[in-house]
């Protein structure tokens, strides 16, 4: 079904409705925190109550702001990947080249 000029609108955020993440961070700035300081709090107050569980998923989530997430590439290997084509040229330097007037 096309869509039609003027039909109200029927789902997704409302007019002035900010996501989710966006409201956390405002929250946690009210705060005084960032999202790393929270994290960070969350896994010692984890460690300290022998909370295993919630102290390995802040580490993980601390780990996305530290390090870099690899990109998903495609294996190569040699029966999928084309032949390399090297194309060398070879010329003597020792000897002027030939003027041809030009000049």
């Amino acid at each position: 079904m096309p869509f039609q000029k003027g039909k109200p609108k029927t789902g997704g955020r409302g007019k002035g409705v900010r996501n989710k993440m966006s409201s956390f961070k405002d929250d946690l700035a009210a705060l005084g925190l960032n999202a790393a300081q929270m994290v960070a709090t969350v896994y010692a107050q984890s460690l300290k109550d022998k909370d295993y569980p919630t102290a390995q998923k802040a580490a993980d989530t601390a780990a996305k702001y530290c390090y870099a997430v690899p990109m998903d590439t495609p294996e190569i290997n040699e029966s999928t990947a084309p032949p390399a084509v090297i194309n060398l040229v070879v010329q003597d330097m020792s000897k002027p080249l030939p003027d041809d007037g030009d000049d």
